[in-house]
C-alpha cells in the first residue's frame, strides 16, 4: 500500500496574510498529533492555533493537479489560510517540496477516486470518495487546531481573507456545530464548504459512521448533499451565508464564467489556469 507523504501547512505568504488579517494565533503546523477520534469515541480538543483549515482532495491526473500547482506558487487560495492539506490517491507534487498526502482506506489501501456519474444533470455520485476522506481526516484530527474547516475544489478561485470577515461580521461561533450554505436558494454545494470545528467533532465523535448508508442512495450519493445531510443527522445547524460562493449551478443560474466581481469569497468554475488567474484578478484587484 501507498504510504502518505508529510507535507507543510504554511509558508511565508501564509505568515504575512496572518498579521495582515488577524486570521489565526502562532504558526499552524498542521500535524496530526492532539489526538483525532477514532470514529466512536471522543476526541481530544486540542489548543486552537488558527481560524482557517483549508483543504482540497484531487485528480493524481488531468488538470486539477497543475491548478493547485499554480495556487501553490502564488501562495494564494487554499494556501492563503491558516493550514492547508492537499489530499489524492497517489503522491502528486504541488511545487516547493510539497505533495498531496495520500488518503488510505479501512484496508490500509490507496482510496479510488473513481465514481459513476448521474441524473439528468451528469453529476458525480462521490459521497462515497468523500466519506473515505473525512473519515480519514478526523481520525488525525487535523481540523481540531483550527476553528473551521474549509473544503474548497481545484477550479474555485478563494479568497480567505474575505471568509475571515464573513465569519466576523456574521457572529458565528465556531464552537457551536454549525455549517454554513452557500446557496441559500438550495442546499450547501460543493465547490466551497465551510465547517465549524465543532461540527467537524461531531463528524469526528462517531457521527459519519452513522451516515455511511447515505451514499447509496440519492440524492445523497453526492457528495454536497451527503455532507449537508449528515451534518444535520448530527446535529448541526445550518446556516444561510449568500456572499460565500457565486457559480453556475445555484440560483439565478448565471452562465459561465460567472462575474467574479460581486464581492463574494469563492467563484467556480475556473478549470484553467489563465481564467483562474484572471477571476482572482477582478476579484481582488492590487490596490494603487
Amino acid at each position: 500500500a501507498a504510504g502518505a507523504e508529510a507535507v507543510n501547512t504554511t509558508d511565508a505568504s501564509n505568515a504575512t496574510r496572518q498579521s495582515q488579517h488577524t486570521v489565526g494565533q502562532g504558526n499552524a503546523t498542521g500535524a496530526s498529533g492532539g489526538g483525532g477520534g477514532d470514529g466512536s469515541g471522543q476526541q481530544t480538543v486540542p489548543k486552537v492555533r488558527g481560524l482557517l483549515w483549508c483543504y482540497a482532495l484531487i485528480l493524481p491526473t488531468g488538470y486539477e493537479g497543475p491548478l493547485v500547482a499554480m495556487q501553490h506558487s502564488r501562495g494564494v487560495g487554499l494556501f492563503a489560510c491558516d493550514g492547508h492539506r492537499v489530499f489524492s490517491s497517489q503522491a502528486v507534487p504541488i511545487g516547493k517540496g510539497e505533495f498531496t498526502e495520500i488518503v488510505l482506506d479501512e484496508r490500509n489501501q490507496s482510496i479510488s477516486l473513481h465514481c459513476e456519474f448521474g441524473t439528468q444533470w451528469h453529476l458525480a455520485l462521490n459521497a462515497g470518495i468523500f466519506l473515505q476522506l473525512w473519515t480519514w481526516i478526523v481520525k488525525r484530527g487535523y481540523h481540531l487546531h483550527y476553528r473551521w474547516s474549509v473544503k474548497v475544489d481545484a477550479d474555485t478561485v478563494f479568497l480567505p481573507h474575505r471568509l475571515f470577515y464573513n465569519l466576523r461580521d456574521s457572529h458565528f461561533n465556531p464552537e457551536e456545530p454549525i455549517y454554513l450554505n452557500n446557496c441559500v436558494q438550495q442546499f450547501i454545494h460543493g465547490p466551497i464548504e465551510v465547517v465549524s470545528r465543532a461540527g467537524m467533532q461531531r463528524l469526528g465523535n462517531g457521527g459519519l459512521a452513522k451516515c455511511k448508508n447515505m451514499t447509496a442512495v440519492d440524492p445523497t450519493n453526492r457528495e454536497d448533499w451527503f455532507l449537508g445531510r449528515c451534518l444535520e443527522q448530527n446535529g448541526v445547524s445550518r446556516k444561510d451565508d449568500s456572499g460565500l460562493l457565486t457559480e453556475s449551478s445555484c440560483p439565478p443560474f448565471l452562465q459561465p464564467p460567472v462575474p467574479c466581481n460581486t464581492g463574494d469569497v469563492a467563484f467556480h468554475p475556473f478549470k484553467d489556469q489563465g481564467s483562474w488567474q484572471a477571476c482572482l484578478l477582478a476579484a481582488d484587484p492590487p490596490v494603487g
